[in-house]
């Protein structure tokens, strides 16, 4: 018997951003330094879906810092599926899985 396996295919945070034409937005919201929800980040115009329906209106990634935050937002969205409307005309695509080098950063 021939078995096939289909790996998900794999991508840089930046890759699929690029290829999408998406962008990735953090916040500061008004805690203290330190705080491990200080920050969020997300991309503008996206929520994710599960089975064709809306599970998160607002999903994002939290972190003491930019570089936490974007590496949460990686790992939450990583092989789902997200709903993207960035030039107005709403789509769904699967993400692959996501990796995120955070010493990119490091210095926001």
């Amino acid at each position: 018997m021939k078995v096939t396996v289909n790996r998900m295919q794999t991508s840089t945070l930046e890759d699929f951003a690029d290829k999408y034409g998406l962008e990735l937005v953090v916040d500061e919201r008004g805690r203290p330094v330190g705080d491990p929800r200080r920050f969020y980040a997300r991309f503008r115009y996206t929520d994710v879906r599960q089975d064709g329906c809306l599970v998160g209106v607002f999903v994002s990634g939290d972190g003491a810092s930019p570089a936490d935050a974007i590496e949460n937002y990686t790992e939450a969205i990583s092989g789902k599926i997200l709903g993207v409307s960035p030039n107005g005309v709403r789509h769904d695509l699967q993400a692959p899985k996501l990796t995120v080098d955070r010493a990119k950063y490091e210095d926001l």
